[in-house]
């Protein structure tokens, strides 16, 4: 018997959004070509009294453009793990005793749980001292030792180890049309670097 005779069919247009979903979803996860070498330079803001200029890369061209670099990643001074998402700084060196040197590009990057792999293991499994501070939020410290990035062929990598890092460019939106462009680059994909 089939289910259109029992009245199970659903009707076209609950189809044609199915369908049309199931596009959207599909293209949404496709890649845009193949990445391009960054100058590290480009993707540093520059701060001075008074002013912040947007990185060189920044630019409403280069939204959803894909580009790698080459370092390594540290955990900030001052993080923040938030709906499974945070920021890590992206050294171009590190100094002989494995700490990041110099500039640092900010890199948005997944938490790894129960349900997905993600970017990075999650940080907050080993975090210690933890306290609950205000409007329901907690804190604890965070050892750079936790910091493991997935790298493309199943294995990790620390704050030791250097990575060729593939980041897509995401302009955000101006809250004022005057002011100077934002954008965020977000952790696409690592591999060990030569």
């Amino acid at each position: 018997m089939h289910a259109e005779y029992l009245g199970l069919r659903p009707p076209r247009h609950v189809l044609a959004l199915a369908l049309l979903s199931a596009v959207g979803l599909a293209s949404g996860c496709k890649k845009t070509g193949p990445a391009d070498p960054g100058n590290f330079e480009d993707f540093l803001v520059g701060i001075t009294p008074g002013s912040v200029k947007s990185p060189a890369s920044c630019a409403e061209a280069n939204d959803g453009k894909r580009w790698w670099l080459d370092g390594y990643f540290h955990i900030p001074s001052d993080i923040t793990l938030d709906h499974g998402k945070t920021r890590l700084g992206l050294y171009r060196e590190n100094d002989p005793a494995g700490n990041g040197r110099g500039d640092f590009v900010v890199i948005r990057v997944s938490l790894g749980n129960w349900l997905t792999k993600g970017d990075i293991d999650d940080l907050w499994e080993s975090a210690k001292h933890v306290k609950t501070a205000p409007y329901g939020t907690q804190s604890g410290e965070i050892s750079e030792d936790a910091l493991r990035i997935h790298l493309a062929d199943g294995s990790s990598a620390g704050p030791k180890d250097k990575v060729r890092l593939t980041v897509k460019e995401e302009v955000l939106p101006r809250i004022d049309p005057s002011g100077a462009l934002s954008c965020e680059y977000v952790f696409e994909s690592a591999a060990r670097a030569q």
